[in-house]
């Protein structure tokens, strides 16, 4: 449902990310190897190439591989996070053995350059902390074993490898603080989803939501050909409450009916919302008029309980509910909009036989409902 954010979201924003920093990562390689054909020639450069391509440009195209996957089927987190880690490494190493290879052969090469791949190690697994540790400290014990034993200096090697220390420190830091900010863009994202879902003072879905859900149900009826039942709920008596008791007790009132409502929808497809004022409406997903007119009973009685509540506050207070139903056969083709303009002659049945009650629409309300609206399926 496109109203609702699931975790998914936050997930989809590291693979995204990750997606981006590795083109860039391919991106460097490639101008690292056109460095290579300016500084190195003959065998040297033979062998440099042969280590980029084993040793950087496959596993590149692995974690790009990896990355499109995870976008497509957010599944085997863990497996994937680890092979990514592993290939980051491999990156690392391979950029060791080449600095290594040079430094046998007398030739210059930037020792700098493996902290653009201990960047990537830091952030590319941008949510699992612990993959960027271990691939960030395998990078630099391998390079500092390589340095030491192609026989540079142990004090240069004590001072790129501290080097190599702090900078990745600095980007497992940016790690947790980017990851941080994507959880609380998320938090956010989803409580301002949530408010402009829910009611502010029953917390039931808003009739925005409403709409906007039963849309997907009803797609949904369709394709597994299942009923559904809509069901119109109007408090009577409820102005006289407003007028007798004041608004703050009328508010409580709406928020122990809205109670008694949501208690009935216990299915994932069943859903209840404030219509407006005091009328509510229900939908119950892949069910019966059996089981609907069940319900209504219950819900009248819960809200009688209520009735004598208030009548225990102030006298002669009355609160009743009316409920009208269409029910929508696994056949039929009404849309919600014309299902619930049917609902609506039904409680204007029960409104007028003397309130406190439910219908279910008739044959002939449909009829009137199709000629008014002119139309059956509207979503």
């Amino acid at each position: 449902m496109k109203a609702e954010i699931e975790s998914g979201y936050f997930l989809n924003q590291i693979y995204h990310i990750r997606q981006l920093a590795l083109y860039f990562a391919m991106f460097c390689l490639l101008c690292f190897i056109y460095l290579d054909t300016q500084r190195f020639s003959g065998e040297l450069l033979r062998t440099v190439l042969l280590i980029r391509v084993t040793f950087q440009i496959i596993p590149i195209l692995l974690m790009i591989s990896l990355s499109f996957f995870q976008l497509c089927t957010p599944k085997h987190k863990h497996l994937v996070n680890g092979l990514l880690a592993v290939a980051v490494t491999t990156v690392g190493v391979g950029h060791a053995e080449i600095l290594v290879a040079a430094f046998e052969n007398n030739s210059y090469f930037p020792k700098v350059g493996l902290v653009i791949i201990l960047y990537y190690a830091g952030i590319i697994l941008s949510m699992p902390l612990l993959y960027s540790i271990t691939s960030s400290a395998a990078i630099i014990l391998y390079a500092t074993y390589s340095y030491s034993a192609a026989g540079l200096a142990q004090e240069e090697v004590l001072s790129i490898t501290v080097f190599y220390l702090a900078f990745s420190a600095c980007c497992l830091f940016m790690n947790m603080i980017s990851t941080k900010m994507l959880v609380q863009n998320f938090k956010l994202i989803k409580q301002m989803n949530q408010q402009a879902n829910t009611d502010n003072l029953t917390k039931l879905s808003n009739r925005r939501y409403f709409f906007e859900k039963s849309s997907y149900i009803h797609d949904s009826a369709k394709r597994e050909s299942k009923s559904f039942a809509i069901l119109l709920v109007d408090l009577d008596y409820f102005k006289q409450i407003n007028d007798v008791m004041g608004h703050e007790q009328g508010d409580q009132v709406l928020t122990h009916v809205a109670h008694v409502l949501q208690s009935h929808c216990k299915r994932p497809l069943d859903m209840v919302a404030r219509f407006g004022g005091d009328e509510f409406v229900l939908l119950f997903y892949d069910t019966d008029e059996a089981y609907i007119q069940f319900l209504c009973q219950d819900i009248i009685q819960q809200v009688e309980v209520i009735s004598a509540q208030l009548n225990d506050q102030q006298a002669n207070s009355k609160l009743g509910v009316s409920i009208g139903i269409a029910f929508n056969h696994k056949d039929d083709k009404y849309g919600i909009k014309a299902l619930i303009n049917i609902a609506d002659r039904a409680l204007y049945e029960v409104k007028k036989n003397g309130k406190n009650g439910y219908q279910f629409a008739d044959e002939s309300m449909f009829k009137d409902a199709e000629i008014c609206s002119g139309q059956l399926s509207v979503a």
